[in-house]
């Protein structure tokens, strides 16, 4: 396989090249999950979310120099993932399924702190544990594999309506569980 040459632009992180020092790396590496969410927020689509994410990755490391070490990374790096939101909008302008510029633009002025969630999440996992193992499989067919209503009813040889309600059982079980847990102050 042939070797190519190290790419000028790339700098080395342990002896620092400009901003781009041990410490950016750090700050950009440890900076992935909170982007993502917030990415994810604006565009609902966790697969293109990623896809963003990276685009973003790519801008914040070639835009290192002109962070200033002294500054809030994560309101630097959120305004380019923002940018490369509006440009991914642009791009997928003609397709309904894309929220608008201006939704993305209110949802940027008002995002969902991810520490406020934290403690919902805990009890979400915990809420789901508890489900019996058939609500989990659906569970993981609807959310996680993003498989359709209709996929699901044809492989579990139900209705789209079964599968629809029993969906909004455990969505209600869910909530209920999760209410119960915060009230007590558990999760």
């Amino acid at each position: 396989m042939p070797q190519h040459p190290p790419c000028p632009s790339s700098p080395d992180p342990e002896h620092g090249a400009g901003q781009f020092s041990v410490e950016f790396v750090s700050l950009l590496t440890g900076a992935q999950l909170s982007l993502f969410r917030y990415i994810c927020g604006l565009v609902g689509d966790p697969n293109e979310a990623n896809n963003i994410l990276q685009e973003t990755n790519l801008v914040l490391w070639r835009k290192a120099d002109d962070f200033e070490l002294d500054t809030s990374f994560d309101a630097w790096s959120r305004s380019v993932a923002l940018w490369q939101v509006r440009a991914w909008l642009r791009d997928r302008g003609r397709d309904r399924h894309v929220f608008s510029s201006e939704l993305v633009s209110q949802l940027a002025r008002h995002p969902l702190a991810s520490a406020d969630m934290e403690p919902n999440r805990r009890a979400l996992r915990s809420c789901v544990r508890e489900l019996a193992d058939s609500d989990r499989s659906l569970l993981r067919h609807r959310y996680c594999l993003n498989e359709t209503i209709r996929d699901m009813a044809e492989q579990l040889e139900k209705t789209p309506s079964a599968i629809k309600s029993g969906l909004f059982r455990i969505r209600k079980a869910l909530r209920h569980c999760i209410e119960r847990r915060r009230a007590e102050g558990r999760s």
